[in-house]
């Protein structure tokens, strides 16, 4: 079949123009598309891989978030994975970051869209000159609401839209209404796409608000905005189709009467058709691993492989084309009617969170040879063993992939046997216990959940719960978790503690949750197995910012009597929501959280002092200096995290929490604390910083219980006169504790009742 290749980009953009930038092989290393391919290919007699030696030395690749898929594929096919497995091992950081990654040696090469002209600049300027070859083709599409009446508009009526010529719908065939042109920010791909497409048609201004900053959130204005019907905006058809769905919602524009599709851009009919790239360092040898890769990438074989991987190829290699399109959850609660005002508490086990904390220390053997842990301390036996038997059947399926993950485990070996790297993570709210059976690891620092299953149980009716019986009747389960994964894809939000310094890694824009198994909640995390279309390394996240009655775990039920050991404490304690906080680099380096200007009326006067004092003493720069002047090598500093937590209690009190830090002599025989105040609490009512005797009511010491840090167990025979105060935080984020510690550094805490706390 001979294709014939349309750029709407033409060769002037994208090649010709790179001005000196970029330059195109003088022989052309791209079969063509009327190339004759070889009928049949006769394997060699050995068995000696030729790849082998670049698959050592695979060159260091990045690029645009849209083409995740398209160096999964790559890599799937060369190393014998699985497209999820292979994406992974895939790291893209956006059109115009990888482009700087190149330019600075950090990449060797990038997959990329049409280069913009500030970018072919940039490179000018820098004296590089890239190349720049084409191995997949893709479609450049418009899209419109469902409910349009148009269907289809020719090209100059969509440069005559986007330049402000034609701005009613009217005027092609449609309603009386004003059109919505959205567009892109300026540094995507797709906006790149848009200014080609324009060519001398000078395409309008947009405000900031008329620029998603992302392709689903494009989409989603297109979708369900308040003018979704009259607005129109644009994408590359891989992520529009096969990502995002066109599903009920939107619909794509046929183009001079031709309407997107992976059909239509095979045969060359579809008028909107452009390249995906593979670009690099034209000084490259031509021995170099870099074009090997890349002779590999438009050979057949490789062109195949990107063909399965989802795109259409530049050669014909008879690849049958399936329009695949990601399907999405949808789902509505059908817990309990949500309560007209959330309690202002909760009642949870102190013990709620960690590795390990439910379960006896001896693991039980099963006769397949594997390893499980038991729930020991609940009242209801018949519900302790259909639990028991639920973590049973989970350590079967982990010991069967435990031989395929090929990485070290850097969790506490308490987790798990010797051989499954398998972890259980119970926690109980207000008596809904939750058990998540996850195969994770962490290597160099990054957390990967290969698999994880979760169940969860109401203790007082023995009932296992569906994920939709999790959430308050009638709630739009898919709309609010979309949207609130949408907001942490956007800004990075931690799971746990203050981590937004660094942003999630993610395959593409996050769309829509799948339909697929690849994600599994519990009644307070949303667990994502690699395999996911959006979070390569897999995701624990913690569902702390859901709206207030969204989840049916938020209602107080005392279920101390569900419990039978007498060891696990059940705390009454106060809800705190990071949605009542902020969060800031103070003194420009150091992470911290601060409270919401809307929570109290001092609110930005305590903000304000504590920005200030922690600008002022704990910066690494500050701690250097202080060990200097007193005559210790500040090079022998241990430093612990420089984050600030925060924590409010009951609306009423807020704690602020910073890590100690100290310092080693060099043969390690003395420690020296750095002597600055970590701690504060502050009165929202008044602004006034106050002691922690200020929180308790009379006969207290009577009822408080001192713990362990670790081991974590109840202590009898330490005495709190006999410690020294250290700080004041909370356990797993809310249950009020008082913090101490020995002379030799051994940590305690004092669980305060809450009736004798000032809440």
């Amino acid at each position: 079949m001979k294709k014939r290749i349309c750029l709407f980009l033409s060769l002037t953009l994208v090649l010709s123009a790179l001005s000196g930038c970029v330059s195109t092989p003088a022989e052309a290393t791209l079969p063509t598309a009327e190339t004759t391919l070889p009928a049949e290919t006769t394997l060699p007699p050995e068995t000696v891989d030729p790849l082998a030696e670049l698959k050592a030395n695979l060159p260091v690749m990045d690029g645009s978030t849209s083409l995740i898929p398209l160096e999964a594929g790559i890599r799937a096919a060369l190393f014998g994975k699985s497209i999820e497995e292979a994406t992974a091992d895939v790291a893209h950081t956006s059109t115009w970051d990888s482009y700087y990654n190149l330019l600075s040696g950090n990449a060797d090469l990038i997959f990329s869209v049409p280069l913009s002209a500030e970018q072919l600049a940039y490179a000018d300027e820098q004296g590089i000159t890239l190349e720049a070859v084409p191995i997949a083709m893709e479609g450049f599409v418009f899209v419109v609401n469902e409910e349009n009446p148009v269907d289809s508009l020719t090209q100059q009526q969509i440069r005559d839209i986007y330049s402000g010529k034609i701005t009613n719908w009217s005027e092609v065939g449609g309603l009386d209404e004003a059109i919505i042109p959205y567009q892109r920010n300026r540094d995507s791909g797709s906006q790149n796409y848009m200014i080609a497409f324009m060519g001398d048609t000078p395409l309008m201004d947009a405000p900031t608000e008329m620029r998603p900053a992302s392709m689903s959130g494009l989409m989603d204005v297109i979708a369900v905005n308040d003018n979704s019907r009259a607005a129109i905006g644009y994408s590359v058809y891989a992520y529009a189709a096969d990502m995002y769905g066109n599903g009920n919602e939107i619909k794509f524009i046929q183009v001079d009467g031709v309407a997107p599709s992976k059909a239509t851009f095979a045969d060359g009919s579809y008028p909107l058709m452009g390249y995906n790239y593979v670009i690099f360092n034209s000084g490259e040898p031509a021995d170099s691993y870099v074009r090997q890769l890349v002779d590999w990438m438009v050979s057949v074989e490789g062109q195949t492989a990107i063909a399965e991987a989802g795109y259409v190829t530049v050669v014909d290699v008879g690849y049958d084309y399936e329009e695949v399109t990601l399907e999405k959850y949808e789902g509505v609660g059908t817990g309990p009617a949500a309560p007209e005002k959330r309690a202002s508490y909760e009642y949870a086990l102190w013990t709620v969170q960690g590795y390990n904390q439910y379960f006896d220390p001896e693991p039980l053997v099963l006769p397949n040879g594997t390893g499980t842990y038991r729930l020991t301390q609940l009242t209801d036996k018949a519900l302790l063993e259909e639990i028991n038997a639920w973590i049973d059947e989970q350590m079967v399926w982990a010991y069967e992939i435990a031989d395929t993950i090929p990485y070290s485990l850097g969790l506490d070996s308490e987790c798990f046997t010797d051989r499954i790297p398998a972890g259980v993570i119970a926690t109980c709210t207000n008596g809904y216990l939750s058990v998540a059976f996850t195969v994770a690891s962490n290597y160099n620092a990054v957390e990967r959940y290969y698999r994880t299953e979760t169940a969860t149980w109401d203790l007082f009716t023995g009932e296992r719960l569906a994920p939709e019986e999790l959430f308050y009747a009638d709630v739009d389960i898919d709309q609010v978790l979309n949207d609130f994964l949408l907001e942490y894809s956007r800004t990075g939000v931690a799971t746990y503690g203050v981590q937004e310094v660094s942003y999630p890694e993610l395959s593409g824009d996050f769309a829509g949750l799948p339909n697929d198994g690849t994600w599994h909640l519990t009644h307070d995390t949303i667990y994502f197995d690699v395999g996911n279309p959006y979070f390569p390394n897999g995701l624990r996240l913690a569902l702390d910012k859901l709206p207030d009655g969204t989840l049916v775990c938020e209602q107080p039920r005392d279920f101390t009597d569900c419990l039978s050991s007498a060891d696990y404490l059940v705390m009454k304690q106060f809800w705190t929501s990071s949605r009542d906080t902020e969060y800031i680099l103070a003194g420009g380096s150091v992470p911290m959280r601060v409270l919401s200007e809307t929570v109290s009326p001092y609110a930005a006067e305590i903000n304000r002092q504590m920005e200030e004092y922690v600008a002022a003493y704990f910066t690494r720069d500050a701690i250097c200096d202080y060990f200097e002047s007193n005559g210790m090598d500040p090079s022998r500093i241990e430093f612990n995290p420089l984050d600030w937590y925060m924590s409010i209690w009951g609306g009423h009190y807020v704690t602020f929490s910073g890590n100690p830090q100290g310092w080693w002599s060099e043969d390690g025989s003395s420690y020296v604390m750095y002597p600055i105040k970590a701690d504060f609490i502050f009165d929202l009512t008044t602004g006034e910083e106050i002691s922690w005797e200020d929180l308790l009511l009379p006969g207290w010491e009577d009822a408080a219980v001192l713990w362990s840090f670790w081991p974590e167990e109840i202590v009898q025979d330490v005495s709190v006169d006999d410690l020294t105060f250290s700080y004041i935080g909370q356990h797993n984020d809310h249950v009020f504790s008082i913090g101490f510690e020995d002379e030799a550094y051994n940590n305690y805490r004092l669980i305060i009742p809450m009736e004798y706390v000032k809440f």
